[in-house]
């Protein structure tokens, strides 16, 4: 069932819009072996035999989107290895000129010529006599299609009944000018713009406060940062703000309404109002119908922020700064600091300082969870779930998400699902702090 609700959110947010892409250098060759890796460790034990085939011409890093061509591929191979009882996976990659080609082969049942055109349609499954426990829920390959083709590329099927299947995946990408082992101590100049703006920011979130406030320092801006929409409406009068960034689902008021009371306040003067939200209930559309002036998701995406900030506001000059390529961290097990990472330049301390302040907020939840669910407090629950995603959705930390999500919406929470929660999120924790120190 948290599968299901991953893949629903997940067409949800495809079928309104509301996805984001980033463009991030990266290893190919180590982002293959992991996902095949994580697929190896998610499944149960049949002779089958992965085989890798990568292309040894790449030298550089390639650039695209690697969470959302993680998706695609964690997607393809474990949709493989459902329906091959044995023989082999192959995973092989090619690049031609600037167009990344990736097959994922495999011996397994194959599709009969009648169910190709129907593979890649919402909730469509092939009926090849497996195991219903395997069969998922017919929402994996469609949401792989569209994400290839929001990356601008297509996704293909060749199959043959008993003989098995190949699905190619083709997207554009550039080519990193740092090499796959960087050595030396060359540069790279890292240039944003500054737009000196003075912003007001609602946020509950403690850790969220910090990262949107130092992201929007990186832009030149000034953040009044508020942890409820009522604190802020006490001292908007008292700020010279450029624009608004709140958060929809808020304590005591909640962001349409708080968006709404700033409209009839004296201090408005047609300042944008932008939604932050972490849930795609409402497309971009509706938010605009209901008199935002933009909307980012969550978790948010450096690329996205900088496209909003510029399609209101003309920067004043820009910020340059000069880094080595060697200054990449180091990928911690368990939770990515990509993302982080990007932001802030691959500035160690300043990540390190969003992840103490995450820490200890995440303590402090997991805390409050134990309370809620002993006292069986499911509004609590729910309200500390949805305010927890967004930064573990910003480090995806695959252990923890699926379980806040399923407890933010739910109803009733099994005592074992919530010891399962537990174990996992005291394991995190612990990676955390060791990452830290």
């Amino acid at each position: 069932m948290g599968k299901l609700v991953d893949d629903l959110l997940e067409f949800s947010k495809l079928e309104n819009g509301n996805i984001t892409i980033e463009s991030i250098p990266f290893n190919l060759e180590n982002h293959i072996e992991e996902i095949v890796q994580h697929v190896k460790n998610s499944i149960k034990n049949k002779p089958v035999e992965f085989i890798l085939e990568h292309d040894q011409s790449i030298e550089n890093l390639i650039i695209t989107d690697p969470f959302r061509l993680k998706q695609v591929l964690f997607n393809l191979v474990i949709n493989a290895y459902k329906f091959t009882n044995e023989g082999s996976i192959t995973v092989s990659s090619l690049l031609k000129e600037d167009v990344l080609e990736i097959k994922v082969s495999d011996t397994g049942v194959g599709i009969n010529d009648n169910q190709k055109e129907h593979i890649f349609k919402e909730f469509a499954q092939a009926d090849n006599n497996q195991n219903s426990n395997d069969k998922g829920f017919g929402l994996g390959l469609t949401i792989s299609k569209k994400l290839v083709e929001i990356l601008g590329g297509d996704l293909t099927l060749e199959s043959e009944l008993n003989k098995g299947s190949i699905f190619t995946l083709k997207i554009p990408v550039k080519r990193s000018n740092k090499p796959l082992n960087a050595n030396n101590t060359s540069t790279e100049v890292l240039v944003k713009p500054i737009f000196n703006l003075k912003a007001i920011v609602v946020e509950d979130d403690a850790s969220m406060q910090q990262f949107i406030h130092d992201v929007l320092k990186q832009y030149g801006i000034q953040a009044y940062v508020f942890g409820n929409a009522k604190n802020a409406l006490d001292e908007i009068k008292q700020i010279d703000f450029d624009f608004v960034l709140t958060d929809i689902q808020l304590p005591k008021m909640n962001g349409i309404q708080f968006m709404e009371i700033i409209k009839t306040d004296t201090s408005y003067k047609n300042q944008p109002i932008i939604a932050m939200t972490g849930r795609a209930k409402m497309s971009t559309k509706d938010y605009l119908n209901n008199g935002f002036s933009e909307v980012i998701i969550k978790p948010f995406n450096s690329s996205k922020i900088q496209h909003v900030l510029e399609s209101f506001f003309s920067s004043e000059g820009t910020y340059i700064k000069e880094k080595n390529i060697n200054e990449e961290p180091i990928e911690p097990e368990g939770f990515s600091i990509v993302s982080l990472s990007t932001f802030f330049n691959n500035d160690t301390d300043a990540v390190k300082g969003i992840l103490k302040t995450f820490l200890d907020d995440t303590k402090k939840n997991d805390e409050l969870l134990t309370v809620a669910k002993n006292t069986n407090d499911i509004n609590t629950i729910n309200s500390l779930s949805h305010k927890m995603l967004t930064m573990f959705k910003q480090l995806n930390v695959e252990a923890v998400i699926p379980f806040l999500e399923t407890f933010e919406l739910s109803k009733t929470i099994e005592n074992n699902d919530f010891i399962t929660f537990k174990k996992e999120l005291e394991k995190f924790i612990k990676t955390l702090e060791d990452y830290i120190n």
